[in-house]
């Protein structure tokens, strides 16, 4: 039986390597997990130019959900959100809205590179106001308790799966600690079977 393939978008760093082993209890599950570059370091690359290479590796390569990390997940989302092949999109730790408290964390990235602050921007205004019910139930975001890197306010959208992970036995502030519990969450291994069985 074929594995179910699952596109995966490191954050900011775009550090493959890492992201690839926080990954591997997804791999373990069954699942066939491609990472792929959000080519966050190249600020040459539109906004529109990273939706339409991250669109296409959606629909042309046998891709049925994607995983978004930090900086990659309103891509991702904006990528995928409209895609019939789609059947789960996640965000792990990332901003999908501005949210509140989260300006200057923001404006900090969109210093490196203005193409992240467009992301969120874009997805918050131009797609995620009309997303249908049916849409957002395919959808979970996973953040921490707390995040000093992302506010959890802002990666929450009504209507989609909102996990909150907490554990006395981590440090809830950590934004690295938040992500690579979340790639190895029983929970996001439980939506991913849901959604792509």
């Amino acid at each position: 039986m074929e594995r179910p393939r699952i596109l995966l978008l490191p954050g900011a760093s775009d550090n493959i390597k890492r992201i690839s082993r926080n990954s591997m209890g997804l791999v373990e599950a069954g699942f066939d997990v491609r990472v792929m570059s959000g080519n966050w370091l190249n600020p040459q690359e539109s906004l529109e130019q990273k939706i339409r290479r991250v669109r296409h590796e959606m629909r042309f390569r046998g891709f049925k959900a994607a995983i978004g990390v930090d900086t990659s997940a309103s891509l991702v989302f904006a990528a995928g959100h409209d895609l019939e092949e789609m059947y789960a999109l996640v965000n792990v730790a990332g901003s999908l809205r501005r949210g509140v408290n989260n300006t200057s964390v923001l404006e900090e990235e969109a210093r490196k590179n203005p193409v992240v602050r467009e992301a969120v921007v874009h997805f918050e205004s131009q797609i995620y106001p009309y997303l249908t019910a049916e849409q957002k139930d395919h959808m979970l975001t996973m953040r921490g308790i707390y995040d000093r890197v992302v506010p959890p306010n802002s990666t929450i959208l009504e209507g989609a799966t909102n996990v909150e992970l907490s554990s006395s036995r981590w440090n809830p502030i950590n934004h690295r600690t938040n992500i690579r519990r979340a790639l190895r969450s029983d929970k996001l291994e439980a939506f991913l079977k849901l959604r792509l069985s």
